[in-house]
């Protein structure tokens, strides 16, 4: 990893010059994963507002193929391809706050659109909520899909000792609703308190139906001697 980032003051207050590398290989070090990572500029305004250009270029090594989608596989081969990523996030210090990217380009053996879009809204310290969208168009050899996903969160800090946070998943593959939500107290430093809510929800016919329920009691208690 290499990245400059010198800062300018005035409007634009710092920018970002980055590559970054990995390589994955197997036990027998025969290369499966090379992912080359650029990113040309990225700026940071004075505002705390960041605006970023990137370019992904990944080589994939399959030795066997491998279900993407329902009925359309990936074959094994060597893939190179290289996706092109701009994105922008808002300042944390906003009560309404923004974030997304489009990413295009090559995607093993077609092509990838990815666009994603969130909003937070921080009315002030007790609260904090978010709403993320992001959606896939797929085009390859075998046949075209899309996958959706949509969040929904809820943040409650009453308090540095108490906490409840929730969080909602869609997604039309599975077509179901996850749902997490978690109590956190800490009565004093070093104990800490869980509660844990989990389910799943299908979507049948315009109603949901429970699939999966759980509940989680964690308790942290450290010794000190």
């Amino acid at each position: 990893s290499l990245e400059f980032s010198p800062r300018l003051g005035h409007e634009i207050r710092q920018l970002e010059f980055e590559l970054d590398t990995s390589v994955v290989t197997d036990t027998d070090d025969d290369v499966e994963t090379v992912e080359v990572e650029l990113t040309p500029v990225g700026i940071e305004f004075e505002s705390g507002d960041e605006l970023r250009l990137e370019i992904e270029r990944t080589h994939e090594s399959l030795d066997e193929g491998f279900e993407i989608f329902e009925g359309i596989d990936v074959p094994a081969d060597d893939y190179d391809f290289t996706r092109v990523r701009l994105e922008f996030d808002s300042a944390e210090k906003r009560r309404f706050g923004v974030e997304a990217f489009v990413t295009g380009g090559e995607f093993f053996d077609g092509d990838r659109q990815t666009y994603s879009a969130g909003l937070s809204w921080r009315p002030n310290a007790l609260f904090r909520g978010g709403l993320e969208y992001t959606h896939n168009d797929v085009s390859l050899e075998a046949g075209d899909f899309e996958t959706q996903v949509g969040r929904l969160r809820a943040d409650f800090s009453f308090s540095q000792e108490l906490s409840w946070n929730s969080f909602v998943q869609w997604d039309n593959v599975s077509n179901t609703f996850g749902v997490n939500s978690r109590w956190r107290w800490i009565p004093r430093p070093g104990q800490e308190l869980f509660f844990v809510f989990n389910q799943t929800l299908m979507n049948e016919d315009d109603s949901l139906a429970p699939l999966y329920q759980e509940l989680a009691v964690k308790l942290v208690y450290t010794l000190r001697y």
